[in-house]
């Protein structure tokens, strides 16, 4: 078959590239990269408590673990 890659040729290759930019640029890439992964962290832990928030709703209704992912249905 021609049109399946051999692993060997699927490999990606080690590159060694320099970067041009004044300092502001730098600075300006740093910070949002920083802003990006804050974000991130953030989203995890609100989507963490979240989870938890519906786990003790869910106790609390006496249904366990039965629904999980779906607050709105009633427990069978």
């Amino acid at each position: 078959m021609a049109d399946k890659i051999s692993s060997e040729q699927s490999k990606g290759k080690e590159a060694i590239v320099g970067v041009k930019a004044d300092v502001k640029t730098l600075q300006h890439l740093s910070s949002s990269g920083k802003a990006a992964k804050d974000k991130r962290e953030a989203n995890q832990i609100e989507r963490g408590m979240g989870a938890i928030g519906a786990a003790a709703r869910n106790a609390i209704q006496g249904r366990g673990g039965q629904n999980q992912g779906n607050s709105d249905r009633p427990a069978q």
